[in-house]
């Protein structure tokens, strides 16, 4: 898995962007579409992980992976759960709020939650590795912004994680 942060970032765009968008007919599409949507999983949690890896041996005190790696895992159990069973997924029209309706109601805020927790641990990850010091919200705050245009900074940010993995600084990592 830590040969993902050795890509190129065309390679990358290429797995990530052309696999998500393609469009074939069925069983094609949700293959090709499925490998886009685990390359970036595997991306994301790449650099979180490893990520802490490299900021221990710059010296600096790591952030807590095990809610990161709950979180990962919660939310890919849940895509897998919706792609398994889509008609739990279904809507009804229904007007009204049913009791059964309240946990689902508490696992899409949950869902929520870790997907946000999961994007800011790698961003601040990715701000920890490049400045090389602790780092607050404001410095990782543009990480997370530009996150939601990531076709942009997959091109900036891929050529920044080759150089930091890539380091003989910290080659034993």
């Amino acid at each position: 898995m830590k040969k993902i942060l050795h890509a190129k970032h065309w390679q990358l765009f290429i797995l990530i962007f052309v696999c998500g968008a393609w469009v074939s007919p069925e069983p094609l599409q949700t293959i090709v579409n499925s490998i886009g949507a685990v390359t970036f999983s595997w991306w994301i949690f790449a650099i979180g992980f490893f990520g802490q890896q490299k900021i221990i041996s710059y010296g600096l005190k790591p952030m807590n992976l095990a809610l990161f790696r709950i979180n990962f895992f919660f939310i890919v159990l849940a895509v897998i759960a919706g792609l398994l069973f889509p008609s739990l997924m279904a809507e009804e029209n229904s007007e009204t709020l049913k009791l059964a309706d309240i946990p689902f109601i508490a696992f899409g805020l949950y869902f929520m939650f870790a997907f946000f927790q999961v994007i800011l641990f790698t961003c601040k990850t990715i701000a920890k590795l490049t400045e090389r010091r602790e780092v607050t919200f404001g410095d990782y705050l543009v990480n997370f912004i530009l996150f939601g245009f990531l076709f942009v900074w997959l091109w900036i940010l891929q050529p920044k994680l080759n150089r930091i993995f890539s380091d003989p600084e910290c080659a034993a990592n």
